[in-house]
């Protein structure tokens, strides 16, 4: 396995290896995710998110190829009236092909997210997922990760 970050050159890859997660989540809430295809907005999203200095994306290697990416972004929260001023990674985005998962890509995507913290000397790694995701939440629980925050939803008729 290789891990390597991502170029200006890898948009339309990242587009391609991000539609195995999002076809998980369309199918799930079609109402709130798009189809899981790669467009030409979808590749200029990667494109502009690459350039940005608080943005890190890693992706991983195996057998010659690209199997999946992880896409960290470095949060600097100010302090406010309501919380203290907080600096963390957040882990946006994750995916790994659906062949290849169960073979310790993930972990080891999640490793150069661990390695990012300890450079920069960040003590805080959060991250969000979907409750029917169960299968994520199971290898973030797996990871160490503790649920900190709920979100709930109520849709009016």
């Amino acid at each position: 396995m290789i891990i390597r970050q991502a170029t200006l050159d890898d948009a339309r890859l990242l587009a391609a290896l991000s539609t195995h997660v999002q076809q998980v989540h369309v199918e799930a809430r079609p109402i709130t995710f798009k189809p899981a295809e790669v467009t030409d907005e979808l590749i200029q999203f990667y494109t502009d998110l690459l350039p940005q200095p608080d943005h890190y994306i890693f992706i991983v290697e195996g057998d010659g190829m690209a199997i999946g990416y992880v896409f960290v972004k470095w949060v600097n929260r100010p302090a406010n009236p309501f919380i203290n001023a907080d600096h963390f990674l957040h882990v946006d985005q994750i995916s790994v092909n659906p062949e290849a998962r169960g073979k310790g890509y993930g972990k080891v995507l999640m490793s150069a997210v661990y390695d990012l913290a300890q450079q920069h000397n960040i003590k805080r790694i959060t991250l969000d997922v979907w409750q029917f995701n169960t299968s994520a939440i199971e290898f973030y629980l797996n990871l160490g990760f503790n649920p900190f925050m709920q979100r709930m939803e109520l849709f009016l008729e």
